[in-house]
């Protein structure tokens, strides 16, 4: 009886509606379903739908109930539509229900993430902001003497007892280790390694370079400073009494630069024989490529952040 009801009820629909294309409601309904099961739509998509399906189905339901009541008034029982509707609407409000929580479950991920990504970000920063000052300050000590025979007295290098370990680098890694643990990427997983990694060497070469390798130059060229606590270029001329002194420091500052220049290696691919190969880099340009990764990582972290 259902079937003859929903049958008229297409023939009424179809007579009373010449452009009606039947063949095409019937793609869009089958196009709907299998869009539908797939899940490849999104939040405002599946609302539409539903609002669609939902308006088309109460229509076709009035239909076929106004046919059934006026071609069978005593046998027809609206109790049974309702039952099939409730049936219906069950099950389009708990798929609706069960979409919308995976939903809000891919937005609650992302805000995790963002979390994540966000300390990594301030960490790494305040890491590098510490870090930039020791560095450049062994940079200048350096050049100021290969270039010009002159003495950088760097006092704020002893402002502050150097440690072999930085709390923002350690929070930096946990951080960014904790996101790499529900987000597989080969290519910046090991970009960080190499960037914790040289990070950590550089604390220790600094730490070396101030408390041993500096400290001795740095004793005795601060005698002749006159304005103490202040960094500053020193250009010394010594009296003959005190060759012995200036031989003292190009003998230190020889072992300077044998370790300025002789800081870390690179491991690159030989273009012409495609074999790995050992480049040895100064200080600086050690430096440098440290500074190359952060720039890397810093810009996928806020590529991420901003997605």
């Amino acid at each position: 009886m259902l079937f003859s009801l929903f049958n008229r009820a297409i023939i009424f629909l179809y007579n009373n509606n010449n452009n009606y294309n039947f063949p095409l409601v019937r793609n869009r309904i089958r196009y709907d379903v299998l869009y539908l099961i797939g899940g490849n739509m999104d939040k405002e998509e599946l609302l539409q739908m539903f609002w669609k399906w939902l308006s088309i189905i109460i229509i076709i339901g009035i239909v076929i109930c106004s046919i059934a009541s006026l071609s069978y008034p005593k046998a027809f029982d609206i109790s049974f539509i309702k039952d099939i509707y409730g049936i219906l609407f069950t099950i389009f409000a708990a798929y609706t229900a069960i979409y919308l929580f995976n939903d809000w479950k891919v937005e609650k991920n992302f805000d995790t993430d963002v979390e994540l990504l966000k300390a990594c970000d301030e960490n790494i920063i305040r890491f590098k902001k510490d870090l930039d000052i020791i560095c450049n300050k062994i940079i200048k000590i350096y050049k100021e003497y290969e270039n010009s025979n002159n003495y950088y007295i760097a006092h704020s290098l002893y402002k502050k007892k150097l440690e072999l370990e930085s709390q923002y680098l350690e929070d930096f890694f946990i951080h960014i280790s904790r996101y790499l643990n529900f987000h597989e990427d080969k290519n910046f997983s090991l970009l960080v390694s190499e960037y914790y990694s040289i990070s950590n060497e550089i604390l220790y070469i600094n730490k070396d370079f101030v408390t041993e390798i500096y400290k001795p130059i740095y004793d005795e060229i601060k005698k002749y400073s006159n304005v103490d606590l202040v960094d500053s270029t020193l250009s010394i001329r010594f009296p003959p009494n005190q060759e012995g002194v200036k031989r003292y420091l190009a003998q230190k500052h020889k072992v300077l630069r044998m370790n300025y220049i002789n800081t870390g290696y690179l491991t690159e691919i030989n273009k012409d024989n495609n074999k790995e190969e050992d480049r040895l880099l100064n200080y600086e340009e050690y430096y440098e490529l440290m500074n190359d990764y952060y720039s890397k990582i810093n810009t996928y972290i806020k590529k991420k952040i901003r997605a």
